[in-house]
């Protein structure tokens, strides 16, 4: 892989040391590339892709093959070729004997040190730039994008609160994806690895998607398509995440939200349900709990939006009773009582567990349909799970 420089000459700049600098270095010594200004740099000339800026610092070796152009040399970073412009940098060669990898970490958490000291003294504009350079550093010590994602994250916080959005987006565009393919890697996932993965995943997801929620017009159809583009991803981690209950409860409530947003109600209900049945059967206890009060206050605003919105529900029961009679009984009241209930699966005896002592419990299956808001349903089958002992409520 290449990085061109996409910035051209600037005149006004002297090059590295006297004459051509490019008769002072040799094939395979390390060097360090300092930026003197801002440069883009892309795969191939004229594609933008990377920004670095002034004061970035890159460790690197240098190319035994240099560009025909003797204002331009070629030195590779961590496995990547990239073009520097000579009026553009100052380039020193590093003593043979050091670690070029924990020498480019050095420099890397110094500029995060100082992007990080900027952000406490409010300076947003200086700790973005510092924020900048540092992950361009890490990126060139670093083995996959994976390892530089959380700095990303942090950044694009930043980004966001310059008011700096679509560059806030890109950065969680590249951490989410870095995390995705993680958690995706057949490797990771024979280990049992990819599942933190997935859940970084899942939080870059859901910043991603608020910040495109809140600052972007859904009415722009590209806007639209990359908004639906997150909850697809979302839903794709959905999948990967089995018992990471507050993660998939969250995860599920966001993306009903942003549906709910972009105008897919009956997809939005569908997910609303599934987090609510996830939240009542694994998460009950967080209620009250300090804890526990981001997912519960996200349950609360999506409920607001979704729990009053009529629609057909189907749900399923299961009764046990002590004896048969009395279950039989409590079946024809239920029937009389409530429209749209019917029995789909006759009393049947059960002995509770192997031991002959214990005895027999009876048990029927039941339907209800109904048309009602769902906040009401769901208090609804939260009194009927109470009073059954066995009540499970899902979606048809």
């Amino acid at each position: 892989m290449s990085k061109q420089s996409a910035n051209g000459t600037n005149g006004g700049i002297p090059s590295t040391g006297p004459g051509n600098p490019r008769q002072e270095f040799r094939s395979g010594d390390v060097v360090l590339v300092r930026l003197r200004v801002d440069g883009r740099f892309g795969d191939e000339p004229g594609e933008l892709t990377d920004l670095l800026l002034a004061g970035t610092c890159l460790i690197g070796v240098w190319e035994e093959e240099q560009p025909r152009e003797e204002d331009f040399c070629d030195v590779t970073v961590n496995g990547t070729t990239w073009t520097f412009d000579l009026l553009e940098v100052d380039i020193e060669r590093l003593d043979g004997e050091m670690n070029p990898l924990k020498e480019q970490e050095r420099i890397a958490k110094e500029h995060l040190a100082l992007a990080k000291q900027f952000e406490r003294q409010g300076k947003v504009q200086d700790a973005c730039r510092a924020y900048a350079r540092a992950i361009a550093e890490l990126q060139a010590c670093a083995s996959s994008d994976a390892e530089t994602a959380g700095e990303r994250v942090l950044y694009a916080t930043l980004l966001v609160k310059a008011e700096r959005i679509s560059e806030a987006r890109a950065e969680m565009e590249r951490a989410a994806r870095a995390y995705e393919a993680k958690a995706v890697d057949p490797r990771l996932q024979r280990l049992g690895g990819h599942l933190d993965y997935a859940e970084a995943a899942v939080q870059v997801l859901v910043s991603l998607g608020t910040v495109i929620h809140l600052a972007a017009d859904l009415k722009d159809a590209q806007t639209r398509r990359a908004f639906r583009q997150v909850v697809e991803r979302l839903l794709a981690m959905n999948r990967l995440i089995k018992k990471r209950y507050k993660t998939k409860v969250e995860l599920l409530f966001q993306a009903a939200e942003f549906l709910q947003a972009l105008g897919e109600t009956e997809e939005a209900l569908s997910l609303f349900d599934q987090a609510e049945t996830f939240y009542q059967k694994q998460l009950a206890y967080l209620d009250g709990l300090r804890s526990g009060e981001p997912i519960t206050q996200l349950r609360t605003r999506v409920k607001a939006q979704l729990g009053s919105v009529e629609r057909a529900r189907t749900m399923k029961f299961r009764i046990v009773a002590d004896t048969a009679d009395e279950l039989g009984l409590l079946l024809k009241s239920l029937q009389d009582a409530i429209p749209g209930l019917r029995v789909t699966k006759e009393v049947t005896r059960e002995r509770q567990g192997s031991d002959a002592r214990t005895g027999f419990r009876y048990t029927a299956n039941v339907i209800w349909s109904t048309t009602l808001p769902s906040s009401q349903q769901a208090s609804g089958n939260s009194a009927a799970h109470r009073e059954s002992g066995d009540g499970r409520q899902r979606k048809e």
